[in-house]
């Protein structure tokens, strides 16, 4: 199952949908990623939430309801990408960069 940005957050919906087209889930990549480049003086609440979610909250959703499905058929990977921009940041990207440190 493949979700855009504007999916990630319903981790439910896309394990279900792997579930109907496959009968298994073996594998969880969480690669969604956006950037919404924007100084951090300027930076709004939103545009920190928005990477967030992405980023950070739609992985924890995802696995959250692969784990059931992986415990029961004692097998699953969970592959989570990252960016060095979480260990040296760049301007322009304060929650990119938080948000890949903390995936």
């Amino acid at each position: 199952a493949v979700a855009n940005y504007d999916s990630v957050l319903d981790g439910d919906k896309i394990v279900e949908t792997a579930m109907k087209a496959f009968g298994r889930v073996d594998i969880i990549i969480n690669n969604a990623g956006i950037l919404k480049d924007v100084s951090f003086a300027r930076m709004t609440d939103q545009q920190w939430d928005l990477i967030f979610d992405v980023h950070v909250d739609g992985a924890y959703k995802v696995l959250k309801a692969a784990w059931p499905i992986f415990r029961k058929q004692k097998f699953g990977r969970i592959i989570n990408t990252t960016s060095a921009a979480g260990l040296y940041g760049n301007f322009g990207q304060a929650n990119y960069s938080a948000a890949k440190l903390a995936l």
